[in-house]
């Protein structure tokens, strides 16, 4: 997280962004869309910690998956944690979680 919040200052220590641009964003469609992803992307990944300890073995899986996406789509690799929290959400919805 300390990584991610500094390479996002950067631009904003060296003035490529200002203040006005910044709040300029929050008041657009695409910086309130992108608050809300981050935001839904913070509790999936929360989601998913509780689901990966809840049953580790699906890590292969969602690694397997990660790998395929790269390999076969072009895809990038975002992380098991993102990936295991929309498990959780799709298994939530199914009623399939494990150990219920």
């Amino acid at each position: 997280m300390t990584i991610i919040s500094a390479a996002i200052m950067v631009p904003i220590a060296t003035g490529e962004i200002g203040v006005k641009e910044l709040l300029n964003m929050f008041k657009s469609p695409v910086g309130l869309i992108a608050v809300a992803c981050g935001v839904l992307v913070a509790v999936l990944s929360a989601k998913g910690v509780g689901l990966l300890s809840q049953s580790p073995e699906v890590t292969v899986a969602l690694v397997f998956g990660t790998i395929m996406g790269v390999a076969l789509f072009k895809g990038v690799a975002a992380g098991p944690v993102i990936a295991s929290g929309m498990t959780y959400v799709i298994l939530t919805l199914f009623n399939l979680l494990p150990g219920k």
